[in-house]
């Protein structure tokens, strides 16, 4: 696998609070399995094991989330794993929580649509993240609304790398 976390809000409420994310994979497998997660970026590596039909939740460091820039720049994280594994991303906080699955690079095909629905919040706005999972990648990133900083074809040097921008308003 190779995944990244997407930007969540972080908010202060008006007595100073500050609420950050907490990121976290589940990673589970019918047969055990021992397994990598390695974030290059930040030089981070856990291993872990899973017992048959168990599973096991893995707590990221906050920094590899990502801030969407619409460039092209390292954050991706690997998932390595001795079996077949499922892995679902939480990003959450006390008022908002976001979640997705995480596909195997095996299944990865050539051709997506990311659904979006509006922003609730001050400034916000819809985004995704695409993570190269080859060097030398080309993707050609195809919007029906505008977005910062977007050219079209967004080429990718290592694996691992990534590109997330930001949209003003949600993509459908």
């Amino acid at each position: 696998f190779w995944m990244a976390f997407p930007g969540n809000a972080w908010y202060t409420t008006p007595r100073g609070q500050t609420f950050k994310p907490v990121l976290s994979l589940w990673i589970t497998a019918d047969a055990a399995a021992t397994g990598t997660v390695f974030i290059p970026k930040l030089n981070w590596t856990t291993n872990f094991t899973i017992a048959a039909a168990s599973g096991v939740s893995i707590p990221i460091p906050l920094e590899a989330e990502l801030y969407p820039r619409g460039i092209v720049e390292t954050g991706g994280i690997r998932i390595t794993a001795s079996s077949d594994v499922s892995v679902l991303a939480l990003s959450n906080n006390d008022s908002i929580t976001d979640s997705f699955l995480c596909y195997p690079v095996d299944a990865l095909g050539a051709e997506y649509v990311v659904l979006s629905y509006p922003s609730g919040l001050a400034g916000g706005g819809t985004e995704f993240a695409l993570v190269a999972t080859a060097d030398a990648t080309t993707v050609w990133v195809t919007l029906t609304r505008d977005v910062t900083s977007h050219t079209g074809a967004v080429p990718f040097v290592n694996g691992g790398t990534l590109y997330q921008p930001r949209l003003a308003q949600s993509i459908l």
